[in-house]
């Protein structure tokens, strides 16, 4: 199955229909719910101004409040940690609810998800511009 446990249960919960995959993205449909006014928290891990290619090789995150579907507050930190672990930590710590990064290694995914963060891997480009695409392309899907 192509939704992860963590969005699957958060679904669940909101008594929410699946989203459904669109061109390879997974589209987080707790980003654009219609009537849902929960503040989304996204961090991006950054390599300049771009995703970085591989979780845990930078600690500098672009973090992104959102809700209701509008990107609400956008700001660069960094979160410390010398080791991947040591991030996920501290993203934790900040309630993060979804990482959209580059690779990420399975032992590092797998305790995100555990602990209830939702990971988007595989995305490459402009942070800002993943973002905003993400949610670009679950709006036009919701109008099919």
């Amino acid at each position: 199955m192509w939704v992860g446990e963590a969005l699957a249960s958060l679904l669940r919960r909101l008594k929410s229909p699946l989203p459904h995959e669109t061109k390879g993205f997974l589209i987080i449909a707790v980003f654009t719910s219609g009537g849902l006014n929960e503040m989304i928290k996204v961090a991006v891990p950054l390599f300049n101004n771009r995703v970085s290619p591989h979780f845990g090789a930078s600690s500098k995150m672009l973090l992104v409040t959102i809700e209701g579907g509008v990107i609400q507050s956008e700001a660069t930190w960094d979160v410390g940690g010398e080791s991947p672990m040591e991030i996920a930590r501290h993203l934790l710590n900040i309630s993060i609810q979804y990482i959209i990064c580059g690779g990420i290694h399975r032992t590092y995914k797998d305790w995100l998800i555990r602990n209830g963060i939702t990971v988007i891997e595989n995305q490459r480009g402009v942070a800002t511009e993943i973002i905003k695409k993400l949610l670009k392309e679950f709006k036009n899907d919701g109008q099919d």
